[in-house]
């Protein structure tokens, strides 16, 4: 089997899960757009690559059940929420200037999700607070550096 074969073709159409979704076109099960390998059925999706529907009928059966498709979807909900939170807090005392945008960007997209897929609304709070840190983390390290500056 070569490299080419393990590459299946997506319906990039919007779903009934919504616009950041595409439907695996082996098993049908949906996915999140930026994920490469199909939850349901392991194929890889990838979007960039054109391949006949023979090729990626050829591939073996799905090996496991998918979860459910909101389970899925808040679990990235959560990892997402908490990972930001995470990370806003370890910045405002190492690498503020890294760590505090990544935090930002991390709850951003917990909150999207949330708000396009109307789950989660729990987690909601979490990602909130770590924007709130996140910038505080980004503010306190940008201040930190000024003042070295001004030192020297």
């Amino acid at each position: 089997m070569g490299a080419s074969e393990n590459f299946a073709h997506t319906d990039e159409t919007r779903t009934e899960a919504g616009p950041l979704t595409v439907k695996c076109p082996k098993c049908g099960t949906v996915n999140l757009k930026e994920t490469m390998n199909c939850r349901g059925c392991g194929v890889t999706l990838k979007w960039a690559v054109e391949q006949p529907e023979e090729e990626w009928q050829r591939q073996a059966a799905p090996v496991s059940s998918a979860p459910p498709f909101d389970e899925y979807v808040e679990n990235e909900i959560k990892k997402h929420a908490k990972g930001a939170l995470v990370n806003a807090i370890i910045g405002i005392f190492f690498f503020g200037i890294i760590l505090g945008p990544l935090a930002f960007q991390r709850a951003n997209k917990a909150i999207r999700l949330i708000r396009e897929h109307k789950i989660g609304q729990e987690h909601e709070g979490k990602a909130k607070a770590a924007q709130i840190v996140a910038i505080v983390a980004l503010c306190l390290w940008i201040l930190l550096v000024i003042v070295q500056f001004g030192q020297s």
